[in-house]
């Protein structure tokens, strides 16, 4: 998969979250630390491991990614 590298002149880093950069449609931004977290929940998940720590995680990426619901 190709990283699409945008250079932005920010005073400060972006967090894990919801994002709009301009009038384009918002969507999540997931710094790397935390993708690669969801992403051993996430496979913690699809093989069957579910636990509690595991929901709790994921939860907090389902709200991120419905904080981008334009209404």
């Amino acid at each position: 998969m190709t990283i699409r590298k945008i250079d932005v002149n920010l005073d400060k880093r972006v967090e894990t979250g919801p994002t709009q950069i301009g009038d384009d449609w918002p969507g999540v931004f997931i710094r790397g630390d935390n993708a690669a977290y969801y992403a051993m929940n996430l496979q913690n998940l699809l093989n069957g491991n579910e636990d509690v720590f595991t929901r709790v995680v994921l939860n907090g990426l389902l709200s991120d990614l419905k904080g981008c619901i334009v209404r």
